[in-house]
């Protein structure tokens, strides 16, 4: 990581911390996402450079053996497409995509995929806050939700 504060006088304490998603060029998580930096002088002999964020790798992407044996994404990592509040007919409001995630952003109630599947497989990455309630249910009757 390079940082580059112009004209910063010295002695300073500098506070640097990174906001996630924090990966490294090669797709690492850092130890740390904190560091206290006491700048006493500016380094002269190595001054630094502003290089660009890189590429984040690609979410919700069927390698091409998921696609030859007939697996199908649910969700596209940009649009609620495909999905409906439980016993509604529309996607409800409280739930938005955010960072390639679906995320319950307010009052919103349970999602489910607007097509029904007989036999499957389920394969998904869950992300849930500490101490959050949640949690997955499949083969849910649309009808039983309606008001």
């Amino acid at each position: 990581m390079f940082l580059e504060i112009p004209d910063l006088p010295t002695p300073r304490v500098v506070y640097l911390r990174l906001l996630p998603p924090c990966l490294s060029a090669d797709g690492h998580k850092p130890g740390s996402t904190e560091a206290w930096y006491t700048l006493y002088a500016q380094p002269a002999d190595r001054p630094g450079a502003v290089r660009p964020r890189p590429a984040e790798p690609p979410q919700n992407v069927l390698t091409p053996e998921e696609q030859a044996a007939g697996w199908r994404l649910l969700f596209d990592g940009t649009t609620p497409r495909g999905w409906l509040g439980y016993g509604r007919t529309t996607f409800p409001a409280g739930w938005q995509v955010v960072d390639g995630c679906l995320t319950r952003v307010g009052p919103g109630g349970d999602i489910m995929t607007e097509a029904e599947f007989d036999d499957f497989e389920l394969e998904l990455e869950w992300r849930i806050c500490a101490g959050g309630n949640s949690g997955i249910f499949y083969r849910v009757d649309p009808q039983r939700g309606a008001a």
